[in-house]
């Protein structure tokens, strides 16, 4: 006959053990998501028109005409160069979302 409690004190170190590693697993998994948001989503980040045009899926010469027209406010660098900050873009796609209601 064995002891219940013989049984539980081995399996409650396997548990223990199990249980630590998947600790550490998630951990690193939070840690990983944790790394890439602040590499992927800096407000501060200054982006092309090129990069722009990509995010809205628009050819690159389409960036002038938004600027001018569509009111999308950018950085001049110089008289050809400038830059979208990401957090002004986030903000100006939030105020030009047009939510539609359902026909009854």
């Amino acid at each position: 006959m064995t002891n219940d409690s013989d049984n539980h004190g081995s399996n409650g170190a396997g548990l223990k053990r199990e249980l630590s590693d998947l600790v550490e697993e998630a951990r690193a998994v939070l840690q990983q998501i944790q790394e890439q948001r602040a590499n992927g989503c800096d407000d501060d980040e200054l982006l092309t028109e090129a990069e722009v045009a990509k995010i809205f899926r628009l050819q690159p010469r389409m960036m002038k005409e938004w600027r001018a027209y569509r009111g999308l406010p950018f950085i001049k660098l110089s008289a050809k160069v400038v830059r979208f900050r990401r957090k002004d873009v986030r903000e100006w796609v939030a105020q030009h979302r047009v939510n539609q209601k359902a026909p009854q």
